[in-house]
C-alpha cells in the first residue's frame, strides 16, 4: 500500500504547489494583476495601474490583459484607462483594491463602440412610397420631407451602403452628392447624403 500511497501524496503536493503559484500565492513580488476586456474592436487602448505607474497597450480585439510589472503582497492596484481607443469608450470594473495575497484576475474593462447617425436632405420629393434601406435598416419617407434619418445608427469604422429601394409614385429621385456608401468615420454623418427627386 504504501509504495502507491507515498507517490500519489506527492503529486498531490506537487499539483497543489502548481495551483498556488498560478495564483501568485508565494507574493514577494510575483503576484499578478490581470483581467478580461470586452467590446474591444478598436486600436489605441492603453491601461495604467496607477499603484506603481505600469500601463499596457492593448491590441484590438483582445479579451484579456495582464501587466507586466509583478505586484507584491497587499499592495493596493488601480487600473484606470489611460488612452481610450479610437472610437470608442471604455471603462474599468472592480479596477481597485490591494492584492491580499493572490494575485488579481477580477479587474473588468468594457468597451462600446461609438456611433452615429447616417442621413441627409431631400428635395422636391411629392410622391408617395420612398423607401431607403442601409442593410437591414429601412426607412419610409413622407412625401415633402427634406431631411431623413435612418432609424438605426452605424458603429464607427462599420461600412454603410444607403440605397433607394422603392422609388415614389411618379417621381425619380437619386442620390445627387454626399457618400450612399462608405465607411463610417468618426464625425456624425448625418448630413451626409442628398437624394433630388424629380
Amino acid at each position: 500500500m504504501k509504495s502507491f500511497t507515498q507517490p500519489s501524496r506527492l503529486a498531490a503536493a506537487f499539483c497543489a504547489a502548481l495551483a498556488l503559484a498560478a495564483c501568485g500565492g508565494s507574493g514577494d513580488g510575483d503576484l499578478y494583476l490581470a483581467g478580461s476586456i470586452s467590446g474591444l474592436t478598436k486600436e489605441g487602448l492603453v491601461l495604467e495601474n496607477r499603484g506603481n505607474g505600469d500601463t499596457k497597450t492593448i491590441p484590438a480585439f483582445a479579451q484579456a490583459f495582464v501587466f507586466d510589472k509583478r505586484l507584491d503582497n497587499d499592495e493596493s492596484f488601480d487600473v484606470q484607462i489611460k488612452t481610450q481607443p479610437n472610437g470608442a469608450v471604455c471603462t474599468p470594473h472592480f479596477n481597485r483594491g490591494r492584492t491580499g495575497s493572490y494575485s488579481i484576475e477580477s479587474v473588468e474593462i468594457r468597451c462600446v463602440t461609438n456611433s452615429y447617425q447616417l442621413g441627409g436632405t431631400i428635395s422636391g420629393l411629392t410622391g408617395t412610397g420612398m423607401v431607403l434601406i442601409n442593410g437591414a435598416d429601412k426607412l419610409n419617407v413622407a412625401p415633402g420631407a427634406t431631411t431623413f434619418t435612418m432609424p438605426t445608427k452605424v458603429a464607427d469604422g462599420g461600412a454603410y451602403g444607403l440605397i433607394i429601394f422603392t422609388q415614389p409614385a411618379g417621381q425619380q429621385c437619386a442620390v445627387t452628392s454626399g457618400a450612399a456608401t462608405g465607411v463610417m468615420g468618426s464625425t456624425d454623418k448625418l448630413n451626409a447624403v442628398h437624394i433630388t427627386c424629380q
